[in-house]
């Protein structure tokens, strides 16, 4: 394809599983989804509408059970109306989906009070999970287009719907999305940032222990059928009012939550700040329940802007990292290729402006042009 443009199927990979079954390789790239047969070595498309593979609300989402069923979701803002929503396919081949969840034209969906069919053409982002106990059970979660900042309403930002798939019911768990005491923009409720955090994780053995995620990790132990079973995890600390202060070892902006299969409380997060484990996913009674710590020697900081030491012979540099802050690292150091952390946020542009023997004097920016020397 064509450099700077969405032209290829293999621009933006959503997803990507295997099925167990046949070995069959599924990727969900932007807009479409496709297959390979010989692993790998060629791809066929066997989902797509007819909407070029373009930038805007191209999202999918795919998972395939251990009897090798597919499962997909089509962002509720495709330009392609006809294709928004969850389907299931028990071959994956073409022409063989069958909707579960959305409407082919606006305003006709086929589950009551499903929110993820936009109407005023903005991105509605599904995921999906089945139960790892209980492959029948699929879980989508979604944006439902409501905000949870205080000028409009501070609603939960996300609906969850539980589909039985064997018996063909259906459970609207929307109404116990995280909302906690006081309201913060970006912190509380359930925030998801526009669609870029969210994750969605169903605990092995246990499908009543549910995890979603926004900018915060959160946890419910009976499947989000009320609101008083659930736990704030992860991401920002869980105070009243909330705020943005880190929740100790963790980070905010969650991607991912997965279980170690031979210990079912050792979980691992994927999120901004890179991926943290814990040992007791399901730790409570205390403000900070789940202890946290980072993986370490995997580095996962993306750099908006470096500055390098000028001076002969030295290897100091300082960096603006995306939702990391701005990092120094310091020649000398005991263990120089630990960098510790400066300014906080969105890391933006940064300088090395004078250094006098090891005195440094450094500029570093955020995100809203905030400048600090």
């Amino acid at each position: 394809g064509t450099l700077d443009a969405f032209d290829n199927v293999f621009d933006i990979v959503h997803k990507i599983v295997v099925s167990p079954v046949n070995g069959y390789v599924y990727i969900a790239g932007h807009r479409r989804l496709v297959r390979s047969t010989d692993n790998g070595q060629s791809f066929r498309v066997v989902f797509a509408g007819d909407a070029p593979a373009t930038s805007d609300g191209g999202q999918m989402d795919v998972v395939c059970s251990n009897a090798g069923k597919l499962y997909l979701a089509v962002n509720g803002g495709n330009p392609d109306v006809k294709i928004r929503g969850v389907w299931a396919s028990a071959s994956g081949d073409y022409n063989s989906w069958t909707r579960l969840a959305g409407g082919s034209t606006l305003g006709l969906d086929s589950l009551k009070d499903w929110r993820a069919n936009s109407y005023d053409g903005s991105a509605r982002r599904i995921i999906l999970a089945l139960a790892p106990s209980n492959q029948n059970l699929l879980f989508s979660f979604y944006e439902n287009g409501l905000s949870q900042t205080a000028a409009k309403g501070a609603h939960p930002e996300a609906d969850l719907f539980k589909m039985d798939v064997g018996a063909n019911t259906y459970a609207n768990l929307s109404a116990n999305m995280p909302d906690f005491p006081g309201q913060t923009d970006g912190v509380d409720p359930l925030a998801l940032q526009g669609g870029y955090d969210m994750a969605l994780a169903i605990k092995p053995g246990d499908p009543k222990v549910i995890f979603v995620g926004g900018t915060n990790l959160y946890r419910s132990t009976d499947g989000f059928t009320t609101a008083t079973k659930t736990e704030w995890i992860g991401g920002y600390r869980k105070v009243n009012p909330p705020t943005a202060e880190q929740y100790p070892g963790s980070h905010a902006d969650f991607h991912g939550l997965f279980f170690d299969p031979s210990n079912l409380i050792h979980a691992y997060a994927i999120n901004d700040g890179g991926i943290q484990q814990t040992d007791s996913i399901m730790a409570a009674d205390k403000i900070d329940p789940v202890p946290w710590a980072m993986v370490s020697n995997y580095q996962t900081l993306q750099y908006n802007f470096v500055a390098i030491d000028p001076a002969a012979g030295q290897n100091n540099f300082f960096g603006g990292a995306q939702d990391n802050g701005c990092y120094f690292r310091e020649d000398g150091n005991s263990n120089p290729n630990d960098q510790f952390k400066i300014g906080g946020g969105d890391g933006a542009s940064v300088s090395i402006a004078s250094v006098t023997n090891n005195a440094f004097t450094v500029y570093f920016s955020s995100q809203f042009g905030s400048l600090t020397r």
